[in-house]
């Protein structure tokens, strides 16, 4: 028991020997490499934020509602199911200039090439309304949706059930905000045209009661409750008064990027690069000394000479 202890600490001792022998190698090479990392906290995290916020997304959303005279002519889910559709995306995008939208890098969806809109159409529908990879897979990280049309609950308006949210990414500011402006005006269009025949409808029957010669008391009333409602539907249908409404917006925003988080990145990679470098430099210290011990050791070279077939 007393000679395993002996070489316990001859084992101990023998490392503290080797630390001391290197101790020059260790501190200069760890204290070099700490300036190093510290030093480049300075610039580094700083660098990395800035380069992300160049290619970091901006978020824009609108609030569109159903004018309220209309609510009972079409329905939300109809609403979404207007501005969920690739051709009302495609032109507005080209009222606002856009020839060509990069989905992924290297590929395009032309909006002008006649050949390729098929193939636009297709990229359109599915990253931006089935929220779909180019490999036609559900996107992993909800943050990577390019674009949204989602109901939103009532509001203190009444207007249960009638509004809807858009959003919209892009790194360019100013077309988030374009864009959003011209799908609305392009979804106000699809809505009057699909209810337009209903309004017709209404109106002329109303206005068919209104220029009888001689009503009757059943008829003069109908006429007295629904002639708010006529005077909406004859706004909207005159178009003077727009189908869908702006409640709010567009509303911009950045996307989250902190310079905490990416100084913090770096302080972990560095205690990590930091302690690795350590070990690397404990290793080669014992390395070192262990090839100086064979240097000194007779019998270890002659084995050596010996394998290599010299003598010495």
């Amino acid at each position: 028991m007393k000679e395993e202890n002996n070489n316990d600490d001859f084992g101990l001792i023998d490392i503290f020997v080797v630390l001391l022998r290197y101790r020059v190698l260790l501190v200069s090479v760890s204290l070099s490499l700490f300036l190093l990392i510290f030093c480049g906290f300075f610039f580094i995290p700083k660098n990395q934020y800035v380069r992300a916020s160049k290619n970091q997304y901006i978020e824009g959303t609108m609030t569109i509602a159903i004018n309220p005279a209309i609510v009972d002519v079409i329905s939300t889910t109809e609403l979404v199911a207007i501005f969920n559709q690739s051709d009302i995306l495609i032109n507005s995008f080209l009222d606002i200039g856009i020839k060509e939208y990069e989905i992924e890098k290297n590929i395009v969806a032309s909006f002008v090439d006649e050949m390729q809109y098929a193939r636009s159409v297709f990229l359109i529908e599915n990253r931006f309304i089935k929220n779909l990879d180019i490999d036609g897979k559900p996107l992993k990280n909800p943050e990577d949706k390019i674009f949204s049309v989602t109901m939103v609950a009532g509001n203190t308006n009444n207007n249960e059930n009638n509004v809807i949210k858009i959003m919209f990414r892009d790194k360019d500011k100013e077309k988030v905000s374009a864009f959003l402006y011209a799908l609305h005006q392009h979804g106000d269009e699809l809505v009057f045209q699909s209810i337009s025949n209903s309004l017709y409808r209404y109106i002329l029957n109303y206005e068919l009661m209104f220029n009888i010669s001689h009503p009757s008391d059943s008829i003069i009333k109908i006429l007295e409750n629904e002639y708010n409602r006529y005077i909406f539907y004859k706004s909207i249908f005159d178009q003077e008064s727009s189908a869908v409404l702006i409640v709010q917006g567009p509303s911009i925003k950045q996307l989250g990027l902190v310079l905490e988080s990416y100084s913090k990145k770096y302080i972990k990679g560095g205690v990590i690069l930091f302690l690795g470098f350590f070990i690397i430099t404990l290793l080669i210290a014992f390395i070192l000394n262990a090839i100086n011990n064979i240097k000194n050791d007779s019998r270890s070279m002659k084995k050596i000479y010996s394998a290599l077939g010299r003598n010495k």
